[in-house]
């Protein structure tokens, strides 16, 4: 034992033995040269037929290895939480920022998931195609608001940005609530899963 010796581990070890207790703990030691190590101290005791003591049992092993292998681990795990806040807080500043420029801008974002073909989008979006600002857009929605001289043109970029994974743009019109007619301009990209499929097409 010595002054870095955890003091709580050796008050548990000293109550399991004073209420004869089984226990299993761990606690830095000193080598006779001083060094440091760590030992893993599981100790039974035994009683005779009336209940009475009779002795311990005990083993003690050297975890130093395994000790420093789970410190490492930790201070990895420690660093890349570290690294994780920063690359968030970073996202997030750049969300804001795009949230911000599209507000400014007149620019209504949006998010197409291919497998449930819903749209994420913002509410400038749903303005700007002449959808209830207020309801969720799926794609149909979308598609039900192009005027339908456009919706050709609309269709084949979509099927070239799925097939050859490049993004386009496409100027249509849109037929909106109010029954007025406006121009759109609509720019995506894919994103591609693992499997270098495209899952989503994001865009303005």
């Amino acid at each position: 034992q010595g002054s870095d010796t955890c003091q709580s581990s050796i008050e548990q070890l000293g109550v399991a033995l004073k209420q004869q207790r089984p226990i299993h703990i761990d606690l830095l030691n000193y080598r006779k040269n001083g060094n440091p190590f760590w030992n893993r101290l599981q100790i039974g005791p035994v009683h005779d037929a009336d209940g009475a003591l009779l002795y311990y049992i005990a083993s003690l092993i050297d975890v130093s290895s395994q000790k420093e292998h789970l410190d490492a681990l930790e201070d990895r795990n420690a660093a890349l939480t570290a690294e994780l806040g920063v690359r968030l807080r970073a996202q997030q500043d750049t969300e804001a920022r795009l949230h911000f420029a599209a507000h400014a801008g007149n620019l209504g974002t949006w998010d197409l998931d291919l497998r449930s073909m819903m749209l994420a989008s913002s509410r400038t979006c749903r303005e700007n195609m002449g959808c209830d600002p207020g309801q969720p857009m799926a794609y149909d929605d979308l598609l039900a608001r192009v005027h339908p001289e456009g919706l050709p043109r609309l269709n084949e970029a979509v099927g070239h940005t799925l097939t050859l994974h490049d993004d386009f743009n496409v100027e249509c019109r849109v037929l909106r609530r109010d029954g007025s007619i406006s121009w759109v301009h609509i720019q995506a990209e894919a994103i591609l899963d693992e499997t270098s499929g495209v899952a989503r097409m994001v865009g303005t």
